[in-house]
C-alpha cells in the first residue's frame, strides 16, 4: 500500500482514538458502551480478513461440496471472534492510555513506523518466496506481530541498558490525556464503570512495580523483574497500536475478504442468509448483552460509596505489602545500594593507601641503602690514630660503649638518607588526594544509583533499612585520616614521632647494643689499650738508650738533650707500634664489625616493611 494513503488513514484512525480519550471521562456510560465497539470495527475486520485468509487455506483440504467446509467457511462465527478479541483490547488499553504521559504517547505512536518499517523488510526480502494469495495477508500478519513485539520489548531493553523509559503504560494519577480532558488529579470520571476501569489500571501498575520490586530486592535479578513487570502490562495498548496500523496498511482486495467466504480464489460474497445470521447474533451480543451488562455495572457502582467498590477494595490488600528499601536522600533503592557504594569508596581509597605504602617502602629501603654507605666511613675513622687516642681518653671515664654508640649513630645519619622517607611522611595526605579519583568515583556512583533505583508501588509501607543523605553513605576524609594515622604508626618511631635520620640511626645503634655488639668492640678496644702497655715500656727503654748516646755527644747538655730525644724516639716508638695494633686488630675485626652493623640496619629495614605490608 502506498505510504500516502496509509498516514492519512493511520492520522484518521488516531485521531478518533484522541477524540474518545479526550471526551469519554466526560460522558455517561453509554460513552463507553458505544466507544468500545467503534474503535473496535476497524482491528476486527482486519482479523476477520486474516482469519479468512488462514482459514481457506485449511478448508483447501476438504471438498467445497462438503457440508462442514460450507460452515466453517462462513463469516459468522469469524466476524463475532474477531469483533470480540477487538473489544477485549480496545477495553483494557483505553483505560491505561487515560493514564498514560507523554513518554507512553510517544512510544504508541511509532506502532505505525514501527509496523510500515517491518513490512517494507517483509516484502522486500520473505514476499517472494510467499504464494500470492497469501503474500499481503501473512506480510500484514506477521508485522503486525513484530510490531506488538518491539513496543513490549523496546522499555524492557532499555531499562536493561540502564536507560531510564517508561513502560508502555505508566499509572502517573489522572495526568497525561484524562489531565488534558480537564479531569484535574484525584477527580473522578462522570461513569462509575470507567473510574472502576481507571483505578483498575492504577492498581495493575502498582502490582507491576511490586513485582518488579520484589524479584529485584529478594532474588536480586534485574532481568526477572522487568520480564514480569513489563510482561504484566502494554500487551493490550501494543495490540491496540499494532491492529490500527495494520488496518491502515490494509489492502481493499484483502478487506473485502472480512466479509466473504473463506475461499483460495475469488471468494463469493455471503449469501443473505448468512448476512442475517451475522447481523442477528451481532444484535444479540451488541444489543442484549454488552448494553445491558455495562449499563447494569455503572449502576451498580454508582450505589457504592467510591471507597467500597472492589478496585479500592483491592487497593488496601496491596498496602498489607511491606517493601524493605534503602533510602539514600529522598530516593530508595534496592537493599545492598549503600554497600555497594561503600565499596566503591573504600575500593578507591585502598588503591590510594597502597600507592603511598609502595612508595614509603622505597624510600625506607633508600633510608637503609644511605645508611649503609655511611659505614665504610665509619670505620675508616673508627680505625684512625686520632680516633683510637680519643677513644683511650673515653676509657678513663667509663663513658666508651655509650660514645661509641653516640658516633655510629651520628655516622649513620650522615647525609640525610631518610630525607625522602620524612617527606613523605609529611605529604601523605590521602585527603588531598582523594580529588584526584573524585570523577570516577562519581561515575560509579550514578551506574550503582541508577541501576538500583526503586519505585514502590503507590500506598505501599516502605521499611528503609539503612538511609544517608548522600551517596557514598561514607564519611571519606575520616577514613582517609585513619589510613594517614595508620601509615605514620608503622613508620614512628619509639622515643620519636618521625623518621629523622638520628632517630633511625638510633633504632640501629639500639639494635647492636642488644646484641652486645658494642659492648664486644668496646673490650676490643681494652686489649689493644693494653697490649699498648708494652709498646710504652718498650718505647721507653729505647728512648732511654737514644737519650744516653746524645747525652754522650754533648758534654754539658747531656741531661738535657738526652731527656728531649730519648722522649721523642719513645713516642714514636710508641706510636708506630700504636698504629701496628690497630691496624692488626682491623684486619681482625673491621669485616665482622661491618657485617654487624650492616645486619642492624637490614633488621630495621625488614621490620617497617613488614610493618607497612601487614594488615
Amino acid at each position: 500500500m502506498p505510504l500516502l494513503p496509509f498516514l492519512l488513514r493511520a492520522l484518521a484512525l488516531v485521531s478518533l482514538l484522541a477524540l474518545v480519550l479526550l471526551v469519554l471521562p466526560h460522558l455517561p456510560v453509554w460513552g463507553l458502551v458505544l466507544a468500545v465497539p467503534v474503535l473496535s470495527l476497524p482491528l476486527a475486520r482486519v482479523g476477520a480478513a486474516l482469519i479468512a485468509v488462514q482459514r481457506a487455506h485449511r478448508l483447501s483440504r476438504l471438498s467445497r461440496d462438503s457440508a462442514l467446509a460450507g460452515v466453517l467457511a462462513g463469516i459468522t462465527w469469524r466476524v463475532v471472534l474477531a469483533l470480540a478479541l477487538a473489544m477485549i483490547v480496545v477495553g483494557l488499553a483505553l483505560p491505561q492510555l487515560m493514564l498514560a504521559g507523554p513518554p507512553d504517547l510517544a512510544l504508541f505512536l511509532s506502532a505505525f513506523p514501527i509496523f510500515v518499517l517491518l513490512r517494507a523488510g517483509l516484502s522486500r526480502w520473505a514476499a517472494p518466496h510467499l504464494a500470492e494469495p497469501f503474500r499481503a495477508a501473512l506480510t500484514i500478519r506477521w508485522a503486525g506481530a513484530g510490531t506488538v513485539l518491539v513496543l513490549v520489548l523496546l522499555p524492557l531493553l532499555l531499562s536493561l541498558a540502564g536507560i531510564d523509559a517508561p513502560a508502555p503504560v505508566t499509572a502517573a494519577g489522572l495526568a497525561g490525556l484524562a489531565g488534558l480532558a480537564g479531569l484535574a488529579p484525584g477527580q473522578a470520571p462522570q461513569s462509575a464503570l470507567l473510574e472502576q476501569l481507571l483505578a483498575a489500571a492504577r492498581l495493575m501498575e502498582n502490582i507491576r512495580g511490586y513485582l518488579f520490586f520484589r524479584s529485584e530486592a529478594v532474588t536480586g535479578n534485574r532481568l526477572l523483574g522487568l520480564v514480569l513487570a513489563y510482561g504484566l502490562g502494554g500487551g493490550a495498548v501494543a495490540a491496540l497500536a499494532s491492529g490500527m496500523a495494520c488496518w491502515a496498511a490494509l489492502p481493499r482486495d484483502l478487506a473485502r475478504r472480512a466479509l466473504r467466504r473463506s475461499v483460495l480464489s475469488d471468494p463469493p460474497r455471503a449469501g443473505p442468509a448468512e448476512v442475517a445470521l451475522l447481523s442477528a447474533v451481532l444484535t444479540i451480543l451488541l444489543g442484549f448483552l454488552w448494553l445491558p451488562l455495562m449499563a447494569a455495572s455503572d449502576a451498580r457502582l454508582a450505589l457504592l460509596p467510591p471507597t467500597h467498590r472492589p478496585v479500592p477494595e483491592a487497593a488496601r490488600t496491596l498496602q498489607l505489602l511491606v517493601m524493605q528499601v534503602e533510602r539514600i536522600g529522598a530516593q530508595d533503592y534496592r537493599p545492598g545500594t549503600i554497600a555497594a557504594l561503600q565499596d566503591v569508596a573504600q575500593r578507591d581509597l585502598d588503591r590510594l593507601e597502597a600507592d603511598s605504602r609502595s612508595a614509603l617502602q622505597q624510600a625506607v629501603r633508600t633510608a637503609a641503602a644511605g645508611m649503609e654507605a655511611n659505614v665504610d666511613p665509619f670505620l675508616d675513622h673508627y680505625y684512625s690514630l686520632p680516633a683510637d687516642y680519643t677513644r683511650l681518653g673515653l676509657m678513663l671515664t667509663g663513658q666508651l660503649e655509650s660514645r661509641l654508640g653516640r658516633q655510629l649513630s651520628e655516622a649513620l645519619g650522615r647525609g640525610d638518607p631518610t630525607a625522602p622517607l620524612e617527606r613523605l611522611l609529611e605529604q601523605a595526605d590521602l585527603q588531598a588526594r582523594l580529588s584526584e579519583g573524585r570523577a570516577a568515583r562519581d561515575a560509579a556512583y550514578a551506574a550503582i544509583l541508577s541501576d538500583r533505583r526503586l519505585s514502590p508501588p503507590e500506598g505501599a509501607r516502605i521499611d528503609v533499612l539503612q538511609s544517608c543523605a548522600q551517596a557514598p553513605c561514607l564519611d571519606l576524609a575520616a577514613v582517609a585520616r585513619q589510613m594517614e594515622a595508620g601509615l605514620s604508626g608503622r613508620i614512628a618511631l619509639r622515643g620519636g614521632s618521625g623518621a629523622a635520620a638520628g632517630l633511625v640511626a638510633g633504632v640501629v645503634v639500639k639494635k647492636l647494643v642488644a646484641k652486645g655488639v658494642l659492648k664486644i668492640a668496646a673490650k676490643a678496644l681494652v686489649k689493644v689499650a693494653s697490649s699498648k702497655t708494652a709498646s710504652a715500656f718498650g718505647g721507653a727503654a729505647a728512648g732511654g738508650a737514644a737519650g744516653a748516646a746524645a747525652g754522650s755527644v754533648v758534654p754539658g747538655l747531656g741531661t738535657v738533650i738526652g731527656g728531649a730525644v730519648g722522649m721523642a724516639f719513645g713516642a714514636g716508638v710508641a706510636v708506630g707500634t700504636d698504629y701496628l695494633l690497630l691496624k692488626l686488630e682491623e684486619l681482625q675485626n673491621r669485616a665482622e664489625f661491618h657485617a654487624q652493623i650492616s645486619a642492624a640496619i637490614r633488621a630495621w629495614q625488614d621490620e617497617t616493611l613488614a610493618r607497612l605490608s601487614g594488615p
